[in-house]
């Protein structure tokens, strides 16, 4: 059989024996020669040639029992089960005691993961052939899918004791052992590499067992085992280069790194473990080079800078089991080579760390210093050496402000004049180029000739970017001196947008007013502030694009989404304010982009990585925490899913909670995720589905927020009851809250079928019920049958595909939908009871 690599993948393979083809006997030449040629085809692995031959001696022979268990071994290994099982049926009604062919049917029903139908199978086989290793292999295989270990420890024992030079009976007991919890599988990981010398995956598997245990010597060696037999793969000699930085051999760990680097410049987990070493060697101008190379090749925008579970998923940098560093470390590590090289960007480094969870302490460790804390890496220097900005009481390149009742924003200015003889500080506020604002303040030097200074500046909230230039002033001299200027400040309000991955995938989107648009990211540059698109993101971008036009200020969207995260990745921790948590981080983020206090709005879309069960329940949490930690949230804005192809089961179930949100919380509204937004693949929407979105959503935030008059059709229809029309109980009125007519959608082509909404829209009792008819007037739809129905619940939209047989494959509902006049799609429901007429 194959060697599966067990302790990897901790699956266990089946192991199909090729079981002697039984002689048939007969007097007639004719059938001798069938017999004969049958046993050479099942030599040479030609089933499917042998097939023929078989028929053909059935029509002479058509009671054999021997022949019929050739036929059901052939049709196994074809993989064609269900007949290799009416074969084998045949052979044990034909003879009740044909052990081979309970073997076979028991490894054909493991084939089909049917483990309890496999077992009795299996075991019969063991009581006729009790000396035989592989039946006990399987026995132990299908136990383990049974989750019953102990007995499947107790099979595979006596296959080892039958045959201890079977490989695969000790990689069948690691696995096991793994299962029960147990530890020691040194010994048979020794014995699966000795028995298959030279094996690539029998050496991995010791490898990343001594990666686990902490034998870094032991690991090494099996390392270069594989570099030796496959000496192309450079996972490995990246590996070498980790064990060898773990282990202190800093020079061998550079060398090692250094081959990868020259076999591939793109592979940023290279860069970044040399950077590492590079900075243990003390070679700080190679580290910094090398950690700016890493940020080069992984973009560090916010979504990327979690806890480390959720980066190796979505950066797929966990092969081999080797993780790509945190990137607050990586900050850390360049902030601690910056400063032995004296760069006074080291502090924007070390607040990056900060900020994304590092702590003080090892950041300080790694400058060789016990004097560092908290508060003086929240400093800047890199502007002047004769004063220190406060961070984050400081402006920034292109930050933004938040604006209070009075339409203002807050300009927080404060820090330390570190030389003396200046009398005073002079802040200049320039909106555009004309000057608006002159604030001053005098200068008092204390005992360390340190003269501190705050003031604040005030900028509107407008179409329009401000200036501030801050200066030192003389008495006794004629000119001053610039300590530092910033461009491009705004002020507007501020969004949070969160969920998984239809909230930040699209394409790069270049949206009007760009210059007007704000987020707060990590990345490589010199300030936290960028102007969108950091990456896709388009929902977001089209958002603060329609809002900008809507508003006539600036818009800061916050995008805190990741693909594929599921609801409980987004609640708080205990430990609350954790960075390593996405909650933690995102509260942290905009804390100190200070707009925490001042967000208008939330925009949450999310629920294809859940289940229905217990989601309502996980987002009550979820809004407790933005109502204590956002308290300025006017509303927020939950996007129902579609069915999708990508989500997982009960998808129905949790869109119908999704719809009950706009009356279960006073401030929230749900959207629809469904027609007309075009471009879904089943998954995903294209660019111009999330176009679409975009603007379906800032139409309710511009009615709700800035007073637009534009509100007919605009929200999503939600069902208020359905009924019985009549007591024939053939017709159900729908009626929803909705300020504009409903319309039933037109017979669509989707999956090479004609859909219609009344024969794939419906279900009564959680089944699919063809309707004869759909009808809309004003907010009412009735939905007419064929016969009369007992039915207690409706349903609209099955949870995931249209309504098929059990063997066809899935085709995700596209609709026909019931939309306003619009364009915006009715909220789905699940299982809401009919009343009576």
């Amino acid at each position: 059989m194959t060697h599966c690599n067990l302790v990897r993948c901790t699956l266990v393979a089946v192991c199909l024996l090729c079981l002697p083809v039984h002689t048939l006997f007969s007097q007639q030449s004719n059938t001798q020669e069938l017999s004969k040629k049958i046993s050479q085809l099942f030599s040479q692995g030609k089933y499917s040639e042998a097939l023929p031959v078989l028929a053909a001696l059935e029509r002479q022979l058509p009671n054999n029992a021997a022949l019929m268990q050739n036929k059901a071994l052939a049709y196994l290994n074809l993989g064609r089960y269900q007949e290799s099982i009416a074969a084998a049926n045949r052979t044990i009604a034909l003879d009740k005691n044909n052990a081979a062919a309970y073997y076979i049917r028991g490894m054909t029903y493991m084939q089909l993961r049917q483990h309890e139908a496999a077992l009795p199978d299996i075991e019969r086989f063991i009581k006729a052939f009790p000396k035989d290793p592989g039946a006990y292999q399987n026995a132990a295989t299908t136990l383990v899918f049974l989750g019953k270990y102990k007995q499947a420890l107790e099979n595979i024992n006596k296959c080892i004791a039958l045959n201890p030079q079977y490989a695969s009976g000790y990689s069948t007991r690691i696995a096991i052992k793994q299962q029960l919890g147990e530890t020691d599988i040194e010994a048979d990981l020794l014995m699966v590499a000795k028995l298959m010398q030279n094996d690539y995956n029998a050496l991995f598997d010791l490898r990343q067992y001594y990666l686990r245990s902490r034998k870094l010597a032991k690991a090494r060696e099996m390392t270069q085992e594989l570099i030796r037999l496959r000496p192309k793969e450079m996972l490995n000699v990246l590996m070498l280069g980790i064990i060898e930085f773990t282990m202190d051999n800093v020079q061998a760990s550079i060398n090692a790194l250094s081959a990868v680097i020259q076999s591939d410049s793109t592979n940023a987990k290279a860069f970044a473990y040399r950077g590492l070493a590079l900075t243990s060697a003390k070679k700080y101008r190679d580290a910094v080079q090398d950690c700016s190379t890493f940020f080069r090749l992984s973009p560090t925008d916010v979504t990327l800078t979690l806890t480390d579970n959720i980066m190796e998923r979505k950066s797929g940098t966990a092969n081999q089991g080797i993780s790509m560093p945190p990137f607050k470390q990586m900050y850390a590590i360049r902030a601690a080579a910056r400063h032995q090289l004296k760069d006074p960007d080291w502090y924007l480094d070390a607040r990056k760390a900060l900020l994304l969870g590092e702590t003080p302490k090892y950041i300080a460790g790694l400058i060789d210093t016990s004097t560092i804390n908290d508060e003086e890496i929240l400093f800047n220097t890199s502007s002047s050496n004769i004063f220190r900005p406060r961070q984050w009481y400081f402006p920034e390149q292109k930050q933004f402000y938040p604006r209070d009742s009075t339409n203002l924003g807050r300009v927080p200015i404060e820090g330390s004049i570190l030389r003396k003889g200046f009398d005073s500080l002079v802040v200049s506020v320039y909106k555009n180029t004309m000057l608006l604002q002159r604030l001053t303040q005098a200068l008092s030097y204390d005992t360390s000739s340190t003269a501190p200074f705050r003031l604040e500046a005030q900028i509107q909230a407008e179409k329009a970017h401000y200036r501030i230039d801050i200066r030192l002033v003389r008495k006794t001299s004629a000119t001053d001196t610039l300590l530092t200027r910033i461009d491009s400040l705004v002020c507007g309000d501020a969004y949070y947008i969160s969920g998984q991955s239809n909230v930040v995938f699209g394409t790069e989107y270049q949206a009007a007013n760009r210059e007007y648009m704000r987020t707060f990211t990590i990345s490589d540059n010199t300030t936290f502030w960028s102007l969108p698109p950091t990456r896709e993101n388009t929902v977001g971008n089209v958002l603060a694009e329609e809002l900008i036009k809507t508003s006539s200020v600036p818009i800061m969207l916050f995008n805190g989404g990741i693909g594929g995260v599921s609801i409980e990745q987004h609640l708080p921790s205990d430990r609350f304010l954790d960075k390593n948590t996405l909650y933690g981080q995102r509260f942290a983020f905009l804390q100190a982009a200070q707009v925490r206090q001042r967000l208008k709005g939330i925009i949450w879309y999310q629920g294809e990585a859940n289940i229905g069960q217990g989601y309502t329940e996980k987002f009550d949490s979820l809004y407790r925490a933005w109502k204590q930690d956002f308290p300025s949230v006017q509303k927020i804005y939950i996007v129902q899913i579609r069915p999708s192809g990508c989500g997982q089961s009960t998808q129905d179930q949790l869109r119908d909670q999704q719809r009950q949100f706009t009356t279960r919380y006073p401030n929230v509204e749900t959207l629809a995720a469904s027609a007309p937004i075009p471009a879904h693949d089943g998954c995903h929407y294209g660019n111009a589905g999330y176009i679409a979105l975009g603007k379906q959503l800032s139409a309710l935030l511009a009615r709700d927020l800035y007073r637009s008059a534009d509100t007919i059709g605009i929200s999503s229809p939600r069902l208020l009851k359905a009924a019985w029309t009549n007591a024939a109980r053939n017709e159900i009125a729908l009626t929803f809250a909705s300020n504009d007519a409903l319309v039933c959608g037109a017979d669509t082509s989707i999956g090479g079928k004609i859909r219609t909404l009344a024969q794939d829209g419906f279900l009564l009792d959680a089944k699919p019920t063809p309707a004869v008819s759909v009808r809309s007037e004003k907010n009412m739809v009735w939905v007419k049958f064929p016969t009369s129905q007992r039915a207690k619940t409706m349903s609209y939209i099955p949870e995931q595909c249209y309504a098929a047989s059990s063997d066809a494959s899935c085709v995700v509902y596209e609709g026909p939908w019931i939309t306003t006049t619009r364009g915006v799609g009715a909220l789905t429901f699940a299982n809401v009871t009919i009343d009576s007429p």
